[in-house]
């Protein structure tokens, strides 16, 4: 088959090891007892069963460590990361060795591809010494394949205070390394969502645009994982979330599920959110609604600001329940398409990760997936295959997913990966002509 998609914009560095890679070096080394102890626990917790993983190490057992890796029914994020954290308790980040082999392994498997970007966080919990050699291999391995596809580096950032320690430190390794100015070209933010709004990052959002209009040869595009899940928040949170983190500078939105999913999916059910992400939405609505207008979106001044004003009285934590009727869903589409396609006027894009996307979130399984809604209204769209060691997949895979169950046409496809080459993370961040 003739592969038309080249370009994958979302893909993280250790997800691409599939069931065999991890089966491999779990038989070659010793095993850090505190963080098999850890995948252990974790994983009993959300599967309700102990998975005794160095038993079947020794056993042999390697059909029952692949069940314990690949994730091929529907599940929750919690139970994603539970057997994400397979790789965590095999992998040994401060190995240089190890580390060079992984990478090495992994980018031989794209070699197909003409541009990847890969995403890797630097844990805390090393010393900054093993961070700058972690960073430093990943980056010299990435150069070792630069005459075969363009391997790129985006660094996952926690969504927390610490983020602007560790942006400052990549920072000041890209000015004295220059293998690690060419291949890193993005920051982005990764792992839970819940609980961290875009508000809370949008000083070091400001601060790294700055920084990209200063020094544009070490500009960095950011990306953030975003509206793909929203246990937590009204759908009508979620799709501000979105379109906040688009307005406080995100060049990429990863997932951005809320803007585009059917709202008719929540009827009959109601959405559960704090006192504080209620004020914080209303303040929103006070912000757009002179714009909202125009799109048919209703909105009473008036009973927002009573609503305000009784609120501020009530503990922030507290929970407010409200159904999901007819009216409200129809609402919420037209909120979506006006949050749509104001992103189109921003020159923003979304990252679609059709499996990934139909395993982990309900409103995107099967044909759901709002990939079609985001093409239809103009949003600019790529494809990335996430963790396509655990979701077995692959872009390839992925590109036939969209010729088959959504029935995409070449054109369309030619579009997204038009689209991927347009929004390469030093296009977008200034550092680079398209």
């Amino acid at each position: 088959m003739n592969h038309r998609i080249c370009h994958d914009l979302h893909v993280h560095l250790y997800g691409c090891l599939s069931a065999s890679d991890l089966w491999k070096l779990a038989k070659s080394k010793p095993h850090d007892l505190k963080r098999v102890s850890f995948f252990e626990q974790e994983y009993s917790q959300q599967f309700q069963q102990h998975p005794q993983l160095l038993d079947l190490i020794r056993q042999d057992r390697f059909d029952s460590f692949q069940k314990l890796y690949h994730l091929t029914t529907p599940c929750t994020f919690s139970q994603f990361q539970a057997k994400f954290n397979l790789i965590i308790a095999l992998c040994h980040l401060d190995s240089q060795q190890e580390v060079s082999q992984l990478v090495h392994q992994i980018c031989s498997q794209h070699q197909h591809l003409k541009y990847v970007e890969y995403r890797m966080p630097l844990p805390l919990q090393l010393s900054k010494h093993t961070r700058q050699q972690l960073l430093l291999t990943i980056c010299q391995t990435f150069q070792s394949f630069r005459h075969r596809f363009q391997a790129k580096l985006s660094v996952s950032l926690p969504r927390d205070h610490t983020a602007f320690e560790l942006y400052l430190e990549v920072k000041q390794l890209m000015r004295i390394f220059p293998v690690i100015q060419d291949a890193v070209v993005s920051v982005d933010f990764c792992f839970v969502e819940e609980g961290l709004p875009p508000k809370d990052r949008q000083a070091l959002y400001t601060h790294i645009l700055k920084d990209n209009y200063l020094e544009p040869h070490h500009a960095l595009a950011i990306l953030d994982h975003v509206g793909e899940v929203f246990s937590d928040k009204s759908l009508e949170s979620a799709i501000r979330w979105v379109h906040q983190s688009a307005l406080f500078g995100t060049h990429r939105l990863g997932h951005a599920l809320a803007l585009g999913i059917n709202p008719t999916l929540l009827l009959g059910t109601q959405s559960c959110e704090s006192v504080a992400e209620r004020l914080d939405h209303i303040r929103y609505e006070l912000q757009f609604m002179a714009d909202w207008k125009t799109w048919g979106i209703s909105c009473d001044e008036v009973a927002l600001q009573k609503e305000y004003d009784t609120l501020q009285n009530k503990p922030v934590t507290e929970s407010i329940l409200c159904p999901y009727d007819a009216a409200r869903l129809e609402r919420i589409q037209l909120l979506q398409n006006f949050v749509m396609n104001d992103l189109k006027k921003l020159g923003k894009c979304v990252e679609s990760c059709i499996t990934s996307n139909q395993m982990l979130n309900p409103y995107a399984a099967g044909k759901h997936h709002p990939i079609l809604r985001f093409l239809k209204n103009e949003v600019p769209v790529v494809l990335g295959s996430d963790d396509p060691g655990l979701f077995k997949t692959s872009l390839q895979q992925e590109e036939h997913k969209l010729q088959k169950q959504f029935k995409l046409s070449v054109d369309s496809l030619d579009l997204i990966e038009h689209t991927a080459h347009q929004f390469r993370s030093e296009v977008i961040s200034g550092r680079q002509a398209g």
